[in-house]
């Protein structure tokens, strides 16, 4: 059996169990051992799941009985801590929310289960996904403290969905979901050298994740390499398969994956080339391989971002995060705040804790926006 099983990739796992050379319980054991030796001082994590256990046990029964639910049953995933899961807190990182955990599953989080998946742990985010205040530390909640980098200590580890690209990297997990808006994926996953793909909008279900912006958020799958990440994506999106990898591993798992046959397109843009030799030699040597699998790479114009740009961003999300924060903290059973006007009101009482860094000022401008129903 290959070691250490925290090296194991998802698809690798998946087919050891279908060959009855791992097992799920096995592989969380050593997990949760992982995670409570590094843990302490990695903060990626805002909770790890009660019911971890009993969930990978479950999964290794269907299995021995022949009915495993899909080709990732017990696999192990960790989800960011805005999304609602029954045994996770779900704070968004605020202690406005710790005290009240998730009461029911969000809607990607029923199709992990229904795959048989083990929901491992709740990752630690930037706080409020990142649209709390205009000069936040990524990485850090109230609920969880400063996300480290585990390649180097005292690096960033990006954000929001700084926990999620942590734990992947510190091998607490081969699988996590993150959340963006707008580079909440991307970032940590760069930075902590993992694979993360932004889902386009509506593709994964958002009920049940803490919202900024309903025209811009999608949850989306993060691992440790792109056949990984693609499985991942199948389920969040609701069309996995319903059986059994090969022995190995399903077709493609390594780093010989080739996508189906389609014709793709995809649009280059020039201004995205940053100056720098190394990184962009890196762009333009991706670019090659993206041709030399078949799909076709056009040279697109876009015009140079400008601060009109940012400021335009800000005045559409600050006015969607009104409604829709609100509306979702109104409808979450057992919350604490039921609005973004207490979220304001709480982080003020409690400032010592959650201001010490920076300030709120998404937060009151969401709640001086008047929402969608705001005069142009």
């Amino acid at each position: 059996m290959p070691a250490p099983l925290h090296d194991l990739g998802a698809l690798e796992a998946a087919g050891l169990m279908a060959d009855g050379e791992l097992t799920s319980l096995a592989l969380v054991e050593h997990l949760l051992a992982r995670i409570a030796q590094r843990e302490p001082t990695l903060h990626a994590l805002i909770a790890v799941h009660p019911q971890a256990l009993e969930q990978a046990r479950a999964a290794d029964a269907r299995r021995a009985s022949g009915a495993p639910l899909s080709s990732l049953d017990g696999i192990p995933v960790i989800i960011k801590d805005n999304i609602e899961a029954v045994g996770l807190p779900g704070t968004v990182g605020s202690l406005a929310l710790a005290g009240s955990p998730a009461g029911r599953d969000a809607g990607l989080v029923t199709r992990l289960r229904a795959a048989g998946m083990v929901i491992l742990a709740a990752a630690n985010l930037s706080e409020w996904a990142n649209f709390r205040g205009k000069h936040s530390t990524s990485g850090w909640s109230g609920a969880g403290g400063l996300t480290d980098n585990p390649w180097r200590a005292g690096r960033s580890a990006g954000g929001s969905s700084s926990g999620s690209g942590a734990a992947l990297a510190a091998r607490y997990a081969p699988l996590a979901v993150g959340t963006e808006t707008d580079g909440s994926i991307t970032c940590p996953a760069a930075l902590c050298g993992v694979v993360g793909i932004k889902p386009t909008v509506g593709t994964v279900p958002i009920d049940g994740v803490a919202p900024i912006s309903a025209s811009q958020d999608s949850p989306g799958p993060m691992g440790r390499s792109i056949a990984d990440v693609e499985a991942l994506l199948a389920v969040l999106t609701g069309s996995h398969d319903s059986g059994v990898p090969t022995a190995g591993g399903r077709e493609g798992s390594g780093s010989d994956f080739a996508p189906p046959v389609r014709r793709y397109v995809l649009g280059a843009p020039a201004v995205w080339l940053t100056g720098d030799p190394e990184t962009d030699g890196l762009f333009a040597h991706t670019l090659g391989l993206i041709r030399a699998a078949g799909i076709a790479v056009v040279a697109i114009g876009l015009p140079d971002k400008d601060d009109q740009v940012g400021a335009d961003e800000i005045t559409v999300l600050v006015h969607e995060m009104s409604d829709d924060l609100d509306a979702y903290l109104g409808s979450r059973p057992g919350s604490a705040v039921a609005s973004v006007a207490e979220v304001v009101a709480f982080n003020t009482a409690h400032a010592d804790a959650e201001l010490a860094h920076y300030g709120q000022e998404y937060l009151e401008q969401a709640v001086a926006s008047a929402g969608r129903a705001a005069p142009q």
